[in-house]
């Protein structure tokens, strides 16, 4: 009967501690997104879009397939508006 009731204490003990984070507050996650610290100064609309596309670049990334071989790709970024939004476009060669 000791044994039982140590493993149910043990057991409500881990529960406990299981949902000790849940039970917190404010977590630093959370707090952080709530806050906008560049909401005065962030580019929006045609000014971001303007932005983006003056931008000239891109990435190159690299990987190797299982036999060895390797692969290459250029991926080039722009922005775009339609129907009054604006859309993040991907190119990839």
């Amino acid at each position: 009967m000791k044994k039982m009731t140590l493993r149910l204490v043990m057991l409500v003990m881990a529960a406990l501690l299981a949902c000790a984070p849940a039970l917190a507050e404010v977590d630093a996650f959370t707090s952080a997104s709530v806050t906008d610290f560049y909401g005065d100064n962030a580019l929006t609309g045609d000014e971001l879009m303007n932005a983006i596309n003056s931008f000239s670049g891109f990435y190159l990334v690299c990987t190797t397939n299982p036999d060895g071989s390797a692969n290459a790709g250029y991926f080039i970024y722009g922005c775009a508006e339609l129907d009054g939004k604006y859309y993040l476009k991907m190119g990839l060669a």
